[in-house]
Formats: C-alpha cells, sequence, structure tokens
C-alpha cells in the first residue's frame, strides 16, 4: 500500500479499532499497550498522529464482516478491484470464514476449509492478485522439543496446504518449553536459542514455494508495538 498499490484486507477476528490500533502501533513504534491506554509521551503523540495520517491517504480498503463467506469474499474483492484496482488481498483469517452456502448443515471443519480454499484459489486465479490467507495452526508443534512447526501443521485441512502456492510458517522460540534444570553447557543449542529469545527473534519458515526454493529467514519481532523488522546485519 506505501507503493501506491491498492490493497483489500478482510479482518474477520479483528474490528476497526483494534485494527487501527495495531497499525499505528506498529507504523509509530509505540507500546500498543501505552496506545490503548493513551499513556504515552508528547514526542509519541507526534509519531502517532503522523502514522494516522498516513493511513488515512493509503490505498488500504478495509471489510470487518463477520459473516465472510467465499461468496461474498468473491462479490466485495470483485468490488474492490472494479472500483480501486487491487494488487493484494489479505483475508486473515480462513479458519473464522463461513463455509460455502451449499454447504450441508452436518459438514465438518475439514470439509468447509477444503471448500473456502479451493474457492481462495479459483478466486487469485479469477482476479490476478496474490491472496494472502492468515492460517491458524493445529498443536502438533507443541509434542517437539523445538516446537518448530511443519507444513502439515496447517489446522482443519490438507487442501490449504495443496493449494497454496506459498506457505510461510512463523516459528517463535519463545514459545519452545524451558530447558529444566542443570547448566547449560558451551555451546549448547538451547543457550543460543534463549540468547534469541531475549533479543526478540523469530524464524519465518518457507515451507513451500511452488517452483522454487525453501528454507527460512530470521526477523526481529518487537511484541510491544505488533512489528517485524528485518534484522541488522
Amino acid at each position: 500500500a506505501k507503493t501506491r498499490v491498492p490493497v483489500g484486507v478482510f479482518s474477520v477476528e479483528m474490528d476497526a479499532d483494534e485494527m487501527m490500533l495495531a497499525r499505528v502501533s506498529a507504523e509509530a513504534r509505540v507500546n500498543i499497550e501505552d496506545l490503548a491506554d493513551s499513556a504515552f509521551s508528547p514526542h509519541d503523540w507526534q509519531r502517532v498522529s503522523t502514522a494516522v495520517e498516513l493511513f488515512r491517504e493509503l490505498p488500504l480498503y478495509m471489510d470487518y464482516s463477520t459473516d465472510l463467506s467465499p461468496v461474498t469474499l468473491r462479490a466485495k474483492a470483485r468490488q474492490m478491484q472494479i472500483r480501486h484496482g487491487l494488487g493484494l488481498v489479505i483475508v486473515d483469517y480462513v479458519q473464522l470464514m463461513a463455509g460455502m452456502p451449499t454447504a450441508k448443515k452436518y459438514e465438518n471443519e475439514h470439509e468447509k476449509i477444503t471448500g473456502i480454499s479451493r474457492a481462495i484459489k479459483l478466486l487469485a486465479k479469477d482476479l490476478g492478485v496474490p491472496i494472502v490467507v492468515c492460517c491458524q495452526l493445529n498443536r502438533a508443534p507443541e509434542a517437539r522439543s523445538d516446537f518448530r512447526p511443519q507444513l502439515s501443521d496447517l489446522r482443519s485441512s490438507g487442501s490449504l496446504e495443496q493449494d497454496a502456492d506459498v506457505v510461510i510458517l512463523i516459528h517463535d522460540p519463545s514459545k519452545a518449553p524451558k530447558r529444566k534444570g542443570g547448566i547449560r553447557r558451551k555451546g549448547d543449542e538451547s543457550a543460543t536459542v534463549e540468547a534469541e529469545v531475549q533479543r526478540g527473534v523469530v524464524e519465518l519458515l518457507v515451507a513451500k514455494n511452488r517452483g522454487l526454493s525453501t528454507g527460512g529467514v530470521r526477523v526481529l519481532f518487537h511484541k510491544e508495538n505488533v512489528r517485524f523488522d528485518n534484522l541488522a546485519l
């Protein structure tokens, strides 16, 4: 959006106030709790004001419908494209979407997400733009010693894994269980992980990248203002 490419965002999870709070906190680099409580300095206020003005000018088109389904997503995205042109669509998040209107009442979660995934895949092709779909993971990473997520951990349906061209998983070392007892030996991997936790380093794992290579990249996550930054080299 900052490069003047129109972006459509469909947020089922957060309402307008919550979304604006998170965006302004990230852009202004002001603690989100302080922002919510209006407890920040005059210097912070200037940055907040600048961030608010920025978002008013960006080609960022928001939809906060709580009954979002593949049918309504298609209709609204097409309308946005006709009115504004679209370069990107974001859906947050897929498990909160309603199923297809033709779905049977006894349809389970797997069947629902399978239908939604296929519909979004076809919509991306029809619109000719990438669609970023946020997705929950199941609890399988909790059974692993390092908590690292895998492609098969996408919750509810394997069709998400199959339909996506790119899958990026977020691995946060701070979520891993702490090592019990004892003193860490020099060179112990867990000591390195603990150091990265303290720095706020997380890893973006490119688990699928259709026709291209996969791998991971480490980034810095600022929890206090919900922002990812590149690591300083």
